[in-house]
């Protein structure tokens, strides 16, 4: 079953465009580990990290020809778990980075009690009925999309997403320890 939850843009004072919308959309290069929980490989990190702030940087210039970048978008497992959460909330903190834009990215392997420390911090949002955390085993790994709202006052919000269904690739291969909150 599907559930949708509708995310009203305007008590958020955020007004998209009618005619032409600002995006960007990151396409990494990720270096993942090859067993679970997978995450970006060690080494890589920096990388990853630098693709991000540079990523950031072209979506806050707005080269496209519209005033601002209305949407940014990082692909699953691009943002690398705490640390890359971090800088883009930090980037979306920042005075340059435009109100009335919506970053939307997926993260590698989280924890369970990253998972659980994300979803609890504030101005963050978790459908708990349909994504119960405490289905969330100590030993599971959680990837989830994360959508950013910055909204015209300034105001930054989080919608987290955990991973419902495997891709197409990772349908014939055994996921030892993904959650079973993300799998139903």
């Amino acid at each position: 079953m599907i559930h949708i939850e509708a995310v009203d843009l305007n008590v958020r004072s955020v007004t998209l465009p009618s005619d032409r919308v600002g995006m960007v959309i990151a396409q990494p290069y990720l270096s993942l580990t090859d067993r679970e929980p997978y995450r970006c490989m060690e080494q890589a990190k920096p990388q990853q990290l630098a693709a991000l702030t540079d990523t950031l940087a072209v979506a806050r210039a707005a080269r496209h020809g519209v005033p601002v970048t209305h949407f940014t978008v990082f692909p699953e497992y691009s943002i690398p778990g705490p640390e890359g959460i971090v800088l883009v909330e930090n980037a979306l903190h920042a005075g340059d980075w435009p109100n009335g834009t919506i970053v939307i990215g997926g993260t590698d392997a989280l924890s369970e009690p990253g998972f659980t420390r994300l979803a609890d911090a504030a101005n963050t949002h978790v459908d708990t009925s349909h994504n119960a955390l405490d289905r969330i085993a100590q030993n599971d790994w959680i990837n989830c999309g994360i959508i950013w709202v910055k909204a015209s006052d300034g105001t930054l919000e989080r919608w987290l997403q955990p991973k419902l269904w495997p891709a197409w690739p990772e349908q014939n291969i055994t996921h030892q320890h993904m959650s079973a909150a993300t799998r139903c």
